[in-house]
């Protein structure tokens, strides 16, 4: 069986799992991929080469791409017309199903869930540099977990990322995406809309926020969406602005109902909800799928959820509640972004 035939059955079975019930998703329901998601609410995804030589000046000076096979070429023949450099790490990556950690292959051959890693930039030393370092993380050396701290803060001031996110991220080398993710959105006082990262396709900035309300994250973040409003015009940024600051159900696994409504007097009234499951869950989230039923189930049947600080309640019709999302604390949070 091909991995494209795998991955559409493994899509198959999430939908008839999760569409199985008409009463809980009704005929507004529906589990898209995120390519999905985008497409119908963006319709553009911000591609960090328009940053390298946008021409509202270069707002980057490197980026980094993470292919699949077939979507290298073109990526490369793009850079070529556009005079960069670019560099392709010597290993091919895809991340473990027991931890969601990087695992690294030698073995061009192999196609897959591996992945291919290239750098871009007009400055080729600081794309050599970066390779070097992502090579010896990669590679399976061993490093003492200070060597590997030391080398992730000089890959992220390469990037150029913000000082206090470079540390913030060489603390937590050992965890996923979406559990920095998760973290974030627990530890974070305030969420700003330019750093909503969740859906992991429509982001406006390339690094992982130190907080959900670092101003200099936000202020590159609002670099970025001034050019998407440039380049694909008003309509597109504002969708794109409205499809940022809809209130997310996160989950540890990357799992996410992004909720589409209004918000009146602190009550978050849904009226349509989109639900997204990643194809690659790792082993140790797989009890969590009951915890991401039962909190859909209830925002379907109630379309309420009063803000609270200390703790979020989906509410029925009568505002009786339903469910405490405080009791999920460890499988869920949730974000309104402003």
């Amino acid at each position: 069986m091909k991995m494209s035939d795998k991955k559409s059955d493994i899509r198959k079975k999430i939908e008839k799992q999760l569409l199985k019930s008409k009463n809980l998703f009704g005929k507004k329901n529906k589990i898209f991929s995120q390519d999905d998601i985008f497409y119908k609410n963006c319709g553009l995804r911000v591609d960090f080469l328009d940053l390298v030589t946008g021409s509202q000046g270069k707002l980057k000076k490197v980026t980094r791409y993470m292919l699949n096979g077939k979507d290298c070429e073109p990526t490369i023949e793009k850079i070529k017309k556009l005079g960069l450099y670019h560099l392709e790490l010597g290993l091919l990556l895809r991340r473990s199903a027991d931890n969601g950690l990087f695992q690294s292959t030698k073995d061009n051959k192999i196609s897959g869930e591996y992945q291919r890693i290239i750098y871009v930039s007009p400055d080729k030393k600081r794309i050599e540099s970066i390779k070097k370092l992502e090579e010896k993380i990669f590679s399976g050396e061993k490093l003492s977990p200070k060597d590997i701290r030391d080398i992730t803060e000089r890959i992220g001031k390469l990037f150029e990322y913000p000082k206090c996110c470079i540390r913030f991220f060489a603390g937590y080398i050992s965890f996923t995406t979406p559990e920095l993710n998760f973290r974030l959105l627990r530890e974070s006082k305030a969420f700003l809309w330019q750093l909503n990262n969740l859906d992991g396709k429509i982001n406006l900035f390339p690094h992982i926020p130190c907080r959900y309300d670092c101003q200099k994250s936000a202020d590159f973040a609002e670099k970025s969406f001034e050019l998407v409003r440039e380049q694909k015009g008003e309509d597109v940024a504002k969708r794109m602005k409205k499809y940022l600051r809809s209130p997310f159900l996160y989950f540890k696994s990357g799992r996410f109902i992004r909720l589409e409504g209004y918000l009146r007097k602190k009550v978050f009234h849904c009226e349509r909800t989109y639900c997204f499951e990643p194809e690659n869950i790792i082993r140790k989230y797989s009890k969590e799928k009951k915890v991401f039923l039962k909190i859909l189930r209830n925002i379907k049947r109630s379309g309420k959820i009063i803000e609270r600080r200390k703790n979020i309640l989906v509410v029925g019709k009568k505002n009786e509640t339903l469910l405490e999302l405080d009791k999920f604390k460890d499988w869920c949070a949730y974000a309104r972004f402003i």
